[in-house]
């Protein structure tokens, strides 16, 4: 029999996690000791609301009457809970039939894969998606599909992924094809011994800095070294692993430079260098053929990328340079001088390009990507420095029908932001009569969900938001000339459903949000700014003062 409806059962609150545990401990157990009601709090909260983490772990505890023995149990599940009296013959196999029951090999991969990531790790979905591609678990059509899931974060629950790990370890085709070993404080690498069967290996939040040595990976698939102190890569480092896929290093804030045996990875489809400090690629990452995605997000001091090396890219599928802020130092051998409209010219080559990520740093260049094929796969764009600029026309963004993010930062000339409101729009400003399917039916920004205007300081107003229905976050950081008398924003209060956060900064003009207590009805929008500036608000009516005080932050 098929099921007529899926139903998501959610875990337990800890109020119910809690009473479930101690059930299952038994009274005479909690009071045997004054500390062991405590150490028991922290035991249940490591099952995270799993039921039957608790119901089984919970009984393996209800003879304990030590806090000696409850000590050694927070250990144990804090480091391998697969070792746990239960876990490992009760638990895990019970979940692994879910997994079992997983349709096809490729879905059973990628869920393995997710047990990479630090326990209670935010994985966005992007990113992970394109590690999937990497390692060849999807093909473009798949990641289109998932692309259209509504959730930007996926977290593994605690025990599940303890599961995953354990049958990635135990259970596979070939056992310790993965080595994770994250968060653990590493200062070096860990012996080189374990790589050597490892197609997946993980030293993700570590505080290594320098990487020695020539470990061999004839088998290495994946590579996650995020997250660590990372200053120096020697020569000889990636000499063995001839199959590499996937290697990041990101958010390595003291890595200037890439090793050149990076260069010799050939079959490299994934390259995540976002959130560092190097200065070029070389010119040699032309050897990397088989190149689907390269993530050069918040590379804030990059100022080489030689002149024809992303056009040699042939398979790339995704390009991020997001806040990519170039240096003072561009030289015309770099492809990012000129105001980006050499960039925008390589990019243009591109024929399997779908997903870009892009820093703009002229109106010029803006318009072109506007009127190029480019706009069909422009997801992000980021506006700095447009020199002179006092107007800025963003009524072509309208027709990137993928842009979901979009900043506007160091912009010292620019007074205003413009939209074309002709026909049914002027109307329907005027009227305000803005339910959110009229507004999808007229030019708008429907995919928009994230907007920053960071440190404008003559922008006056931001109206054009009227037409941004699928608002989630809003920043406004040091733009002290945005008008009261516009309320900065819109004139009246937005219904804006999906708006999860608003970052206000130095902007003391700004005296009336959009906002009243029907604007975010049940979506537990978070208010960030400085005390003094939440004091000075003015509101429509109390009813919107009392359902949106509670919901400040300072900053």
């Amino acid at each position: 029999m098929e099921a007529q409806k899926n139903i998501k059962v959610e875990c337990l609150a800890w109020q119910e996690s809690w009473d479930l545990f101690q059930k299952k401990v038994g009274q005479d157990t909690l009071d045997s000791h004054a500390e062991i009601p405590m150490l028991a709090e922290v035991v249940a909260k490591e099952c995270c609301g799993l039921p039957l983490a608790l119901v089984i772990i919970g009984r393996a505890m209800a003879c304990k009457k030590t806090t000696e023995e409850w000590n050694y149990a927070i250990n144990v599940l804090q480091r391998a809970a697969s070792i746990f009296p239960g876990m490992g013959d009760r638990v895990f196999p019970i979940l692994k039939f879910s997994f079992d029951s997983l349709p096809s090999d490729a879905i059973k991969s990628c869920f393995l894969y997710c047990s990479l990531f630090p326990e209670d790790f935010n994985i966005l979905k992007e990113n992970l998606i394109d590690y999937w591609i990497g390692e060849g678990f999807l093909h473009e059509f798949d990641a289109c599909l998932l692309e259209k899931s509504s959730r930007d974060i996926i977290r593994m629950h605690d025990v599940v992924r303890d599961m995953a790990l354990w049958i990635a370890y135990e259970h596979g085709k070939v056992k310790d094809e993965f080595f994770v070993r994250t968060r653990v404080g590493l200062i070096e690498a860990p012996e080189f011994t374990r790589w050597v069967s490892a197609k997946r290996i993980s030293l993700m939040e570590n505080r290594i800095e320098k990487l020695t040595g020539a470990p061999p990976c004839p088998n290495l698939l994946t590579l996650f070294l995020d997250l660590n102190n990372l200053r120096m890569i020697t020569n000889g480092f990636f000499q063995f692993m001839p199959d590499l896929r996937v290697l990041s290093l990101s958010r390595n804030r003291w890595l200037t430079e890439i090793p050149l045996e990076i260069c010799n990875l050939v079959s490299l489809q994934y390259l995540d260098l976002s959130h560092t400090n190097i200065r070029l690629l070389p010119i040699e990452l032309k050897n990397l053929q088989n190149l689907k995605c390269l993530n050069l997000n918040f590379t804030q001091i990059l100022y080489v990328i030689p002149r024809h090396l992303i056009s040699s890219f042939s398979l790339l599928r995704v390009l991020r340079m997001y806040s990519c802020d170039f240096s003072d130092e561009l030289t015309n051998c770099s492809v990012l001088s000129g105001g980006n409209e050499d960039l925008l010219e390589e990019l243009e080559s591109l024929k399997q390009l779908h997903d870009l990520s892009i820093t703009l740093e002229s109106a010029t260049a803006l318009l072109r990507i506007c009127d190029s094929k480019l706009q069909s796969c422009t997801r992000d764009v980021y506006l700095k420095i447009l020199y002179g600029v006092t107007s800025l026309n963003i009524s072509s963004l309208e027709n990137m029908k993928r842009l979901e993010k979009l900043c506007i930062s160091n912009c010292s000339t620019l007074e205003s932001l413009e939209i074309d409101y002709v026909g049914e729009e002027k109307k329907l400003l005027a009227s305000y009569n803005l339910h959110n399917s009229m507004v999808r039916s007229h030019k708008c920004f429907n995919s928009l969900k994230h907007v920053r205007i960071d440190s404008c300081p003559i922008l006056k107003d931001l109206t054009w938001l009227i037409f941004a229905p699928n608002l989630i976050h809003l920043g406004v950081v040091f733009c002290p000339k945005m008008e009261k008398k516009l309320k900065s924003i819109y004139w009246k209060a937005l219904r804006v459903p999906h708006l999860k956060e608003i970052r206000v900064r130095s902007c003391p003009q700004l005296k009336k949000l959009p906002l009243n207590s029907n604007s975010t009805a049940g979506c537990g929008t978070v208010i960030y700014g400085e005390k003094y500036w939440a004091n000075e608000l003015e509101w429509e009516d109390e009813g919107s003062r009392h359902a949106f005080l509670p919901c400040f932050i300072s900053w």
